[in-house]
């Protein structure tokens, strides 16, 4: 009896953790996109920029 009681207690709360873990990850993700793509879009941005310039230098020369 204790023996079964203990381990669906264990098991409740691997679940618990696991559905912890799981809404912890989505949330991180969501920062993530939040302020990460910007700056990644930000950063790509002027690396084309500078490209370009580049680009235009050489037909310029």
């Amino acid at each position: 009896m204790g023996f079964s009681f203990f381990s669906i207690a264990l098991l409740t709360y691997i679940v618990i953790a696991l559905l912890i873990l799981f809404v912890l990850y989505v949330v991180f993700a969501m920062i993530k996109i939040m302020f990460f793509n910007p700056w990644l879009e930000s950063k790509e941005r002027m690396f084309k920029m500078q490209l370009e310039q580049k680009e235009l230098q050489q037909k310029q020369n």
